[in-house]
């Protein structure tokens, strides 16, 4: 027993200078019972000043992690002040929306990207401005400018909903369709322009890079396998129209007429006019008649918006002139207006309503 308390004596004697720093002592004397409690408490105060460091990069390590912690914190509040009170629509926070998947609005619990929105909205007003028919500076501009804001998230969200429904449909677009468009489109005209001069006027007019220009074809192609794929009603239709315009003597005013009595009004036809050949023809109407005989009716046409049969009625080697009629597709966009209707499409951004009709 004398021996134990000794001992004790002694690591009391080296710790002495850290008794002040250290968790009180416990309280009674020291037994046989209680001396383990009183080593163990000597021991720590003496870990401190042996190991100092420890403890300092313990304390380091923590307010490091809540210093960054708070700062994300910061940066997220900003981000979001920014983008949804705000709607700071520059280029720096375009970007944030191209690297993080930033949702504008949902449609059917579906998230619409921000970046979608962006892309859309900025070509507009960059197109508006360098051709100086807007001053965003101005009353006015800044009016034309919501309304432009309420088309481009319009366009985000149907994006979003032809996105839904081409995944349920299996419907995709390869690069090959949209190496087809470009090649089509710099052919247009009659004016063929190389491949770097097509990208380098899309620059020019939107701002858009190689990258966001073929983003936007193939959003565009991929909204157009969509409306027809759901569109039966006029699939079934243009062929009963194909039949009746292909009749002898078949009169294309009389045949839409016909229709429009019976309530369909997305049935329309009209005379083209006398136009050049090497017009740029994005429905594929000329493309299908040039090579038909004055009089005679094409097959049935998928353009870009509907289904198209024409009628050439004069041509020359520089010059065509034909009528057409339009099977106009109405499904897709009537499901939409449906979905906004039952108020399953939901925005995070408020647009002025007074700029949306507003707006020359």
């Amino acid at each position: 027993m004398k021996k134990i308390k000794q001992s004790v004596a002694n690591l009391g004697r080296k710790a002495v200078r850290v008794v002040k720093r250290t968790p009180k002592a416990p309280t009674g004397r020291i037994t046989n019972d209680t001396i383990s409690e009183h080593r163990e408490h000597i021991l720590t105060s003496g870990r401190r000043f042996k190991y100092p460091m420890q403890y300092a990069r313990h304390r380091l390590v923590i307010n490091t992690i809540a210093l960054i912690v708070g700062l994300i914190v910061l940066l997220a509040a900003f981000g979001w002040w920014q983008l949804y009170f705000v709607q700071n629509t520059s280029n720096a926070f375009y970007r944030v929306t191209q690297a993080l998947p930033l949702p504008i609005a949902t449609v059917d619990g579906t998230p619409v990207r921000y970046s979608d929105y962006l892309m859309r909205y900025k070509s507009e007003i960059y197109w508006l401005t360098q051709n100086n028919q807007i001053n965003t500076n101005t009353t006015d501009g800044k009016r034309q400018a919501e309304y432009r804001k309420r088309q481009a998230l319009d366009d985000a969200e149907s994006i979003t909903y032809a996105r839904t429904i081409a995944g349920q449909k299996g419907i995709t677009i390869s690069e090959d369709q949209i190496n087809a468009f470009v090649e089509e489109a710099r052919r247009a005209n009659g004016i063929s322009i190389s491949t770097e001069a097509y990208y380098s006027a899309q620059l020019d007019a939107y701002n858009w890079s190689r990258s966001e220009v073929r983003n936007n074809i193939s959003n565009s192609l991929l909204k157009r396998e969509v409306a027809f794929s759901v569109d039966n009603t006029a699939r079934q239709t243009s062929t009963e129209v194909l039949t009746a315009a292909t009749a002898p003597n078949a009169d294309f005013n009389a045949i839409t007429t016909g229709y429009a009595q019976a309530g369909k009004t997305n049935i329309t036809t009209a005379d083209a006019g006398t136009i050049p050949i090497e017009s740029q023809d994005p429905n594929g109407i000329i493309k299908s008649i040039r090579g038909l005989n004055n009089g005679q009716v094409s097959g049935l046409i998928r353009g870009v918006d509907g289904y198209y049969i024409a009628k050439l009625l004069e041509k020359t080697s520089t010059t065509i002139h034909y009528s057409y009629i339009k099977v106009a597709l109405t499904e897709y966009t009537a499901q939409l207006s449906a979905l906004k209707n039952n108020h399953k499409v939901q925005e995070f951004i408020k647009i002025k309503s007074d700029s949306v009709n507003g707006a020359s």
